[in-house]
């Protein structure tokens, strides 16, 4: 728990998960209507993965089940 991916070699998987905005103060169904849109939220996750990369950060890109596009879906 002290040491970075940097210290241990670790490979981070980076997947964009806009679920995790979720706001459930207004019942049982959850709102997303807070979370980024595609066209904000996926260059942010490139961004990311890119300086990982940069560190010298073994990184891999995914794409959770739901998504309907995004540069990471095949």
């Amino acid at each position: 728990m002290n040491l970075s991916a940097l210290d241990t070699g670790a490979e981070i998987l980076v997947i964009s998960q806009f679920t995790l905005y979720a706001d459930t103060r207004k019942g049982r169904r959850p709102s997303f209507t807070d979370a980024a849109p595609p066209e904000i939220a996926e260059p942010l996750v490139t961004q990311f993965a890119t300086q990982l990369q940069a560190l010298g950060i073994k990184k891999s890109h995914g794409c959770f089940w739901g998504a309907d596009a995004g540069p990471y879906r095949k």
